[in-house]
């Protein structure tokens, strides 16, 4: 059965408030209202592909599984409230949507996949030396070595100073 709104009840006003604009004296938006804004970041799933939330596992029955879908979707998620806050976010990493964060994580991907090659190709021609201290670095640590530190040098003899004549 139909409700029917005559419009005199105070609630029915309350409804009208929102349905005006806020210029009028209503709670509605004038136009369009930039902010709140929802900004992305893709990062790589369990499986390791480019993801930017997780939508399929959402509603999954398992509670454990949707709670992981929860957490991986909020980390991929920002809502910024200012234009100060979505420059500041902008400049951490975010996208505006979620093809351009999707795009901006496989463009990542490659320039470290290029550097690694490049790296590749230069410990090829290095000399037996060189290639002893790339090894050295590289055993200890985890991170990609494109650009080995030099060893610091011991502090040589101080020069002789000339005797004024």
């Amino acid at each position: 059965m139909p409700i029917l709104r005559t419009g005199e009840s105070d609630y029915d006003k309350e409804l009208a408030k929102w349905d005006l604009p806020k210029r009028l004296g209503g709670h509605n938006a004038d136009g369009y209202e930039e902010f709140p804004r929802m900004l992305y970041k893709a990062f790589r799933d369990e499986t390791g592909k480019a993801r930017c939330g997780d939508n399929r596992d959402l509603y999954a029955t398992d509670p454990v599984v949707q709670a992981r879908a929860i957490a991986f979707t909020a980390q991929c998620q920002l809502i910024v409230r200012s234009e100060d806050a979505k420059r500041l976010a902008l400049s951490q990493g975010w996208r505006l949507t979620q093809q351009e964060a999707l795009d901006t994580l496989e463009a990542y991907q490659q320039d470290i996949a290029k550097a690694a090659a490049e790296a590749a190709y230069a410990v090829q021609r290095m000399s037996a030396k060189a290639h002893a201290e790339y090894d050295a670095h590289d055993a200890a640590s985890e991170a990609l070595a494109v650009d080995v530190p030099a060893p610091k040098k011991k502090p040589g003899r101080p020069r002789k100073t000339q005797a004024a004549a």
